[in-house]
């Protein structure tokens, strides 16, 4: 009888467990919001939690990254290329966040716009030759295509927290989803490109499920450029001038890779070598 009883407790108290938001990991396996009224499928698998959103025939995987503080910028000395704007600081990711694994890909742009921009064109490979106001227009018209999707750019300081993924150096190489040996293993840029974009998805991704964070194409963030502030909220610098573009790409070094390198660019300036990665605001909760 004891034993029974002990083994209708146990099949009480795991039924309770919600299987997708519970893990014994800290990182992007944290439970995710319960609303997620865009999502046609949402799972878990080794990176976290993930959701699936149709547009048309293209499906937008998005992984959940959770709140949560680190240290924005690069030391003195972490690389040879170091900008003086890298100035580290303590940031905190107050909410958490769905970003997409990957780059806008070609296809997508196609079917939310209409035309495809890209140099390189290939519907596999990311959008290319994308200025910031581009961009925005195209989230503006995806805001049309799905109620309660709240799409848009990433900060920054969101870029380069779901960038590092936990890790400290100027590369997430020990983060990574596999043993990674070296930038080649995480991304493409001039060294192994062979001058021009690749589809996305190729190299491995970071140990939070992200591809293509080290290179391939830069991806634009929603911050005016600026110098840093002591401490942040990983909230967007608003107001007019340049924009700040993250990532390195595919005609660029390595050390425009790393992840706190950055650049300022025009907002309506659409290089070749650059795209963008969505993020959505996730539902406040219920009270």
């Amino acid at each position: 009888m004891r034993l029974t009883l002990f083994t209708l407790a146990l099949v009480v108290v795991l039924c309770s467990c919600d299987p997708v938001g519970s893990s014994s990991r800290t990182g992007p396996s944290t439970q995710a919001p319960a609303q997620v009224a865009w999502a046609k499928t949402r799972g878990m698998d080794r990176f976290g939690q993930f959701a699936d959103l149709p547009i048309g025939s293209v499906v937008v995987r998005l992984r959940w990254i959770p709140p949560g503080s680190f240290t924005m910028g690069s030391a003195a000395g972490d690389s040879p290329w170091r900008g003086e704007d890298e100035m580290q600081h303590p940031v905190t990711i107050e909410s958490g966040f769905w970003l997409a694994e990957s780059e806008v890909t070609q296809d997508l742009w196609q079917e939310v716009m209409g035309s495809n921009p890209s140099q390189f064109i290939d519907p596999k490979r990311p959008v290319d030759s994308v200025s910031w106001n581009d961009a925005q227009r195209f989230i503006n018209l995806l805001r049309t295509r799905v109620t309660g999707f709240d799409v848009r750019l990433p900060s920054e300081a969101e870029w380069e927290y779901a960038c590092r993924a936990g890790t400290t150096t100027p590369f997430a190489i020990e983060a990574n989803a596999k043993p990674a040996q070296t930038i080649n293993d995480l991304g493409w840029y001039r060294s192994d490109a062979d001058a021009q974009t690749h589809a996305v998805k190729l190299k491995q991704p970071n140990a939070w499920g992200l591809y293509d964070m080290h290179g391939n194409v830069q991806e634009w963030c929603q911050d005016v450029y600026g110098h840093y502030q002591s401490r942040g909220t990983g909230q967007s610098a608003i107001g007019t001038g340049e924009r700040v573009s993250r990532g390195g790409s595919w005609r660029q070094s390595d050390w425009s890779a790393r992840s706190a390198a950055r650049r300022a660019v025009p907002a309506e300036q659409g290089d070749n070598d650059q795209g963008l990665r969505l993020a959505v605001t996730a539902p406040a909760p219920e009270r």
